[in-house]
Order: C-alpha cells, then structure tokens, then sequence
C-alpha cells in the first residue's frame, strides 16, 4: 500500500480517534490496539465500494530517484537501525530489556538464590530468549556455567540431554572424577533415560550448573516431556547443583505444573505477558536517541498502540518507521511515516501468512455488523494471547460465538472454553487491518463496509 505522507494528516487523525473509541468500548487491560495492511500500488478504495479506483493522474512524473530520496537511502544512520530496533533477534543487554527488569530480578532470585528450575513461557515475540540470554549474561558474572540449545521436535530425551552433557566444562568436575564423568557423558544417546541422566550428572559437583532448554514447544513427545519433568524432580530430590530452564509457548508448557504436581516446590514459574505502555514509549525514545532521529507524539501513540505491548511488534514498527523517515530525508518520525511503516510491515506479514491474510481481508470486508466482535477477539488475543469465551461474552455479550467461529482455522481450541491464533503474532495484524479501513471513512462513526484492495 504506497502511503503519501503529503496527504495521510487526515487518514492519521481518523486512526487514533478510532482506536481511542474502540479502546473505551472495549475497556481493554491496557490502552493498546492494532496492526495495518496494504493496497494495490496507486489504488484507493471509494467509501462504500468494494471496488477500488484510481486516482486521477496528476503532474508527470518526475526522477525516478531524486537527489534527496539518494541521499536518504545511503545515510549512515541506516546502520544503526538493527540495532536499536532489532525485532529478528534476541537482545543481548538489559538496558535494552524494557519493561522486563523486575522479571529478571525474580528470575535471578530464584535460580541463583534459591536453586530452584525456572519455567519461563509467553507469547512468541513477547522476548523470553531475550530474558533468558540476559539472565545468562548476569548469573556467568556470578560464576555459574549456563549451557544453552533450542530444542528439535524429534530428539529423544537422550539424545538432547547429550547435548548438554557434551558442553559440561571440566572446571565443573572435580579433577579425580572427570575421566569418570567424560566415559559416562559418552554412554549418553538417544536411548538413554532419566536415571542414565541423572548419574552422569551427579559427577557435577563445583559450582552450579544451568541448561537452558530454549523451544522446549517445540517437544511434542509426550515421554520425553515426562523424563524431563522427572529429571527435573530427581535433580532437587538428589541435591545435584544442576537447574533446568525450560523455555517456550506459553499453551505448550501450562501443562507442566498439571501434569506433575509435585514439581511445584521445586519449579517457579514466569509467564511473559505485554510490557507496559511507559515501556514501550522508552523504547520508542531511546532506539531513536541512538539513532539521532526523533519520534513525534503520533508515531509513538500509533505504534504504542498497534502494538499492543508486544516488544516484537513495537521493533518491528519502529525500524519500518524510521527506515521510511530516512528515506524521505526526515529528521523526525511523523505519524504518517509510522503509519506507512505498520503497512510495510502488514505487507511482509501477509507475503508469509497467505491463508490468515486473505481470511483476514475478507473478514473486515464482512457485514459491518459483526466488525466490533470480530475487533473484540483479536484485542483480546493480542493483549491476553488467549481468548477466553466468557471473557469475550462480557465484553460483546451473544456475539461471541459467531465471533471466535468467524476466524475459523485461524483460530484453534486452547483447553476448555479457550482459542489461540495459530500465528501468534498475527491478531496485532487483523487489528491494524481494521483500523486501517476504518480511518478511511470521513466520519470515524461511519459503519459503512469496509473497503480495502490488497493483493493475495
């Protein structure tokens, strides 16, 4: 969707009063919203039409690439993008951990303090590896060994403890035992169980040692689960300086605790939910500082609130933003420049979600009727990342049902009276589609049919 940053004041204005008027409805957690999407390149779409028209030619084109647009591509500044805003790849500092600094505190607390295991879940995006690096970071200061994989669907319980066991330094054996513990270490495959496990490990005596099973989701055996939560009670029950932090999904790793009860004395929990809407602006801030490029009040409302409080979405828009700034030959981030850069970001998003995008663009060009319900799941998702069927009926009341049955496959059962995206990230997505064609209409209270031209 090409945006024309000389002609979007209006269609700006019209986007935050409408997600200040849904957010009053819906009386949400927070005041966070949505996500924004595309159009065919130079096409608009008339209100209340489904079919989208040209605009009227106007002066012949000029340059292909004028001087300014030059310079704009090859400013330095551009390198520091990533940095700053680098929603690809976990952080590695905790002053660029916002909004997580009382987490790692506990974190610290209770695998450092108190030796307990540590089960860490949350949304994707919602910055558990970046929580656990950083805690790696801190608890290696304190001379503990972190030793860390991300977990494959098909290992066995052996073969991924043999990982670990591989990477066992020889500071954390005493000299007498290491020929001892290295021949025992080597014994361990694929067909290894919890015991084998667990008596290699009890050859750990100096110091304490931390596997951090990263993606442990993405473990789908439901024995290798169970080995894991049985080395994790033996580990305590036998006083081995060994932790486990298993980290994930938050629908995959709930069942933990349920299944094994007893663990509990042993295990703390730490659910990543959305940072705070103070976060966020910091975020915002001290990225752009970094930069040498400003954000005014609108770019950061809009991205404060199609973010919804997820560090992932709040980067990605932020880069797309400031990229587009730079482009352009801007020294601050307007509120139309955000905008086009949420749309940008939308557009990559949909190139490698096809299915839920076109589902999504046909929703929103539904019976306006059912819009407000529909907007009411995705918030929901977005700032909750679960959608509770009776949390949604006190919000919409009777329309819940058709609501959560509207997204079809997009929306999958989550236990007893629950849903989840199958695209975790993608209800940011819906949002911002929604919000989008909203503020085409003149009038924000307008609930004529949204109209949108996208390409599929």
């Amino acid at each position: 969707m090409a945006i024309d940053l000389t002609h979007a004041s209006g269609t700006l204005a019209r986007l935050l009063q409408w997600l200040r008027r849904f957010a009053t409805t819906l009386n949400g957690p927070q005041p966070v919203r949505p996500a924004i999407p595309q159009a065919a390149p130079g096409a608009v779409a008339a209100k209340g039409s489904q079919v989208p028209r040209r605009e009227t030619p106007g002066a012949p084109a000029g340059p292909i690439r004028t001087a300014r647009e030059l310079a704009g591509i090859t400013d330095p500044r551009r390198q520091a993008v990533n940095a700053s805003f680098n929603s690809t790849q976990p952080i590695a500092s905790r002053r660029d951990l916002y909004g997580r600094t009382h987490m790692l505190e506990a974190l610290f607390e209770a695998v450092v303090d108190r030796h307990q295991h540590a089960l860490i879940y949350g949304a994707r995006g919602s910055g558990k590896t970046s929580l656990v690096r950083v805690f790696a970071d801190y608890a290696d200061q304190q001379g503990m060994t972190i030793i860390y994989t991300a977990c494959e669907p098909q290992q066995s319980f052996g073969a991924l403890m043999a990982l670990y066991l591989g990477d066992v330094p020889d500071t954390a054996v005493a000299p007498r035992d290491l020929a001892a513990f290295r021949e025992r270490a080597r014994l361990i495959g694929k067909n290894s169980g919890v015991r084998d496990v667990v008596e290699a490990l009890s050859f750990i005596r100096r110091g304490r040692t931390v596997f951090i099973l990263d993606e442990y989701d993405r473990v789908t055996d439901p024995e290798v689960r169970a080995e894991t939560a049985a080395l994790l009670k033996m580990l305590s029950d036998a006083s081995i300086p060994v932790q486990i932090m298993l980290v994930g999904i938050a629908r995959d790793l709930r069942h933990l605790i349920n299944d094994h009860p007893s663990l509990r004395r042993h295990l703390s929990a730490f659910p990543l939910g959305r940072i705070d809407a103070r976060s966020v602006r910091e975020m915002i801030q001290n990225g752009g500082q970094k930069i040498g490029i400003t954000f005014d009040d609108d770019s950061q409302q809009l991205i404060l609130d199609l973010a919804c409080g997820s560090p992932y979405h709040a980067r990605l828009f932020c880069a797309h933003a400031v990229l587009r700034t730079l482009r352009e030959g801007r020294e601050q981030v307007s509120g139309a420049a955000a905008l086009a850069g949420i749309v940008t970001a939308a557009e990559d998003w949909s190139r490698l979600s096809g299915e839920d995008a076109e589902l999504f663009h046909d929703l929103v060009n539904g019976p306006p009727g059912e819009t407000h319900a529909l907007a009411a799941v995705a918030r929901l998702a977005a700032v909750e990342d679960v959608v509770s069927h009776a949390r949604l009926h006190q919000l919409i009341g009777a329309d819940a049902t058709m609501a959560i049955a509207r997204f079809g496959p997009a929306l999958v059962p989550d236990g007893a009276d629950c849903h989840v995206f199958r695209d975790s990230v993608a209800p940011q997505f819906f949002l911002g589609i929604l919000a989008t064609h909203a503020a085409q209409a003149s009038d924000p209270h307008d609930q004529s049919p949204i109209t949108f031209s996208a390409s599929r």
